[in-house]
């Protein structure tokens, strides 16, 4: 599988704690909340996004700014 060849470094990199990591940091610098959504790419299995206009079943998580 291809997903087994790929370098260690880049699991980390695409792992769901960067991804919580860059989502929190992405709301709390645009002052809007983002979601970590999953996705069918083994090169990009989480992306953050914006959490707005997007369906909320298909969140990972959603971080909301109070």
């Amino acid at each position: 599988m291809e997903q087994d060849r790929l370098d260690p470094r880049r699991h980390r990199l695409c792992g769901r704690s960067n991804a919580e990591r860059l989502a929190l940091r992405l709301s709390e610098a645009t002052g809007e909340d983002h979601a970590v959504m999953r996705t069918d790419c083994p090169l990009q299995p989480l992306r953050v996004t914006p959490s707005h206009g997007h369906d909320p079943a298909t969140f990972e998580l959603q971080v909301i700014l109070l």
